[in-house]
């Protein structure tokens, strides 16, 4: 279920170099105290590669925005954006949100028996 990564602790370690901004060097260092082990990598470049890949892959990589210009009260205004269907199909994708998708319209009642209208879904 840890899905690129071997295990929960092989995320949880990914994700903490990630937000804890450890330094490419830290990570190099980090590998060759504890000794590289059975995981998906063992060294900063693999781990690198490895965060690439997880993108890169499906679609969404750094090379996947585009850039544009709008013209507004005579102003250039330039914004990025993503091909839609790509994000759709990488987040559809994601099994961390499998559990929640809903592919079908629900109706919701209350306890009086009333209708009820909250997410998307519960529309006609």
């Amino acid at each position: 279920p840890w899905q690129p990564f071997k295990s929960a602790k092989e995320f949880e370690l990914s994700r903490w170099f990630l937000r804890s901004h450890v330094s490419q060097g830290q990570i190099d260092d980090f590998f060759q105290a504890a000794g590289a082990g059975k995981g998906s990598y063992h060294n900063r470049k693999g781990f690198t590669r490895h965060l690439h890949e997880m993108f890169s892959k499906d679609g969404l990589g750094r090379e996947s925005w585009m850039h544009s210009e709008v013209e507004l009260g005579g102003e250039k205004i330039a914004y990025y954006y993503r091909d839609p269907m790509s994000v759709v199909r990488f987040l559809l994708g994601q099994r961390a949100f499998r559990e929640s998708l809903v592919y079908a319209p629900t109706m919701e009642y209350n306890e009086l028996g009333e209708r009820m209208y909250g997410e998307m879904h519960t529309a006609e």
